[in-house]
């Protein structure tokens, strides 16, 4: 591997920890620049110290991606910085959970706020640059096996990752329509990976404080178990690397769900309709 990658300068939103930090340190180790972005400045710093012990080149930019000005503000320094970005990993996300009756107003716009905005809002301060370029460019947008499979007090989560999926469909429709188009799209949809979704309040505003429930604190303590013996971070970025480097949608962490998605591959998109013919 590596051979499409070396050398490419990147953005990884949500980098701070998990599946974020994984892609950070998988990217350097296939000599790709680094531009991490986290709204947690702390542990950001800490992965940057560690792509840099292992020989890599990463900066930090502090960003919340739910506020368009920020994630501007992070191409900016991304242009400026790389020259070139020529892969996008729309990475952040939160969890919340709950029996679907009882979750907030707040609960749903602080989740579509950070796992569907936060995307939307990376590929617009980040695409029509992208384009620009005329260069080769991929699209990376973390979804989830929760954005294909549904679960129990999953509902806010479930909807914002099956909201992604659709929305990484769509962009890839779209850029197929443009002329002469080098920016690929995939859509990573972990399983259990060995991160800190589980305590994602640690970075919830004040403004959108949540509610605790019985049912949220069931399917947090489920989550925590999930994910405390998920898979590694680094591991599961490799793997998401390598099916860059092939090409493909649709990309699982998990080989468990590795049939499921090359099967989704060859149809999905493939066989998709002719233009307009759903209108």
């Amino acid at each position: 591997m590596g051979s499409q990658l070396r050398g490419r300068g990147a953005v990884v939103t949500g980098a701070a920890s998990g599946l974020g930090r994984g892609l950070c340190v998988a990217l350097a180790a296939e000599g790709v620049r680094v531009v991490a972005a986290d709204v947690e400045e702390t542990p950001l710093a800490e992965t940057v110290h560690m792509v840099r012990e292992c020989g890599g080149w990463a900066i930090a930019q502090p960003a919340d991606v739910t506020q368009p000005d920020a994630m501007a503000a992070l191409a900016a320094r991304a242009w400026s910085e790389l020259g070139q970005v020529e892969l996008l990993f729309n990475n952040a996300g939160v969890f919340v959970g709950g029996w679907t009756w009882e979750t907030t107003d707040a609960d749903w716009r602080w989740i579509l706020g950070v796992n569907v905005r936060g995307v939307v809002n990376g590929i617009r301060a980040f695409l029509p640059g992208m384009i620009a370029q005329r260069t080769w460019g991929h699209v990376v947008n973390t979804a989830s096996m929760a954005g294909i499979v549904s679960a129990p007090l999953s509902g806010p989560y479930c909807a914002s990752k099956f909201a992604v999926v659709g929305l990484s469909e769509c962009l890839w429709h779209d850029l197929s329509m443009q002329p002469d188009n080098r920016i690929g799209v995939s859509v990573v949809v972990p399983s259990a990976v060995a991160t800190d979704i589980a305590r994602s309040e640690r970075t919830r505003p004040p403004a959108l404080a949540g509610v605790a429930t019985d049912g949220g604190r069931l399917v947090g303590d489920a989550l925590a178990q999930a994910t405390a013996t998920g898979a590694d971070p680094v591991a599961a970025a490799t793997r998401i690397l390598a099916g860059i480097e092939a090409g493909d949608f649709y990309i699982p962490t998990a080989e468990a769900f590795a049939e499921h998605c090359a099967i989704a591959n060859e149809t999905r998109l493939r066989k998709a309709p002719p233009r307009f013919q759903m209108f």
